[in-house]
């Protein structure tokens, strides 16, 4: 049943946003939810037109994430929650992932039903952010210029080519 979906998000031109990491409701099976077990759809070549979204970054499994977008040009990055549930995780992951992962392959989105919450997780989001642009910057990683380009794709051009906003 899910490979007959992926081909209808495939004909009708839609990402499939997956619900990968950490589930803070019910008792789910956090196992599952690692996104390495996308790896067997992602290298079939049925699929490799569509875009695969993995929200939350897949925490707490973010170096399978990173090995994931940075090997499959069709895997997008969405950081939506993470700093909310843990800062410091976050940061370290986000960090690698600026540093491997092209740039065009992540995108902030929302997860939540209130405005109220996705204005409050933004601003923590953007802070965290602002602080690991600023040391990749100062240790010479990375310069203004890319991480403003960063900043470009994944708050306007990625969202929009990706969900056609």
């Amino acid at each position: 049943a899910f490979r007959h979906a992926l081909l209808a998000c495939k004909r009708n031109e839609l990402p499939v946003v997956v619900h990968t990491g950490f589930q803070i409701w019910g008792h789910s099976d956090l196992r599952q939810s690692n996104p390495m077990h996308l790896h067997n759809l992602l290298i079939d070549d049925r699929y490799k037109d569509l875009t695969f979204v993995l929200l939350h970054g897949g925490n707490p499994y973010t170096g399978e994430t990173t090995y994931l977008a940075r090997m499959f040009p069709n895997v997008i990055i969405d950081f939506t929650w993470i700093a909310w549930m843990t800062r410091s995780r976050f940061r370290m992951a986000f960090a690698e992932w600026i540093e491997i992962v092209p740039h065009n392959r992540f995108c902030w989105g929302s997860d939540s039903g209130f405005p109220e919450n996705i204005v409050g997780i933004g601003r923590i989001v953007r802070e965290e952010i602002g602080l690991v642009l600023e040391d990749l910057i100062e240790r010479r990683i990375l310069d203004e210029r890319t991480a403003l380009e960063f900043l470009q794709l994944t708050y306007q051009d990625t969202p929009r080519r990706v969900f056609g906003l």
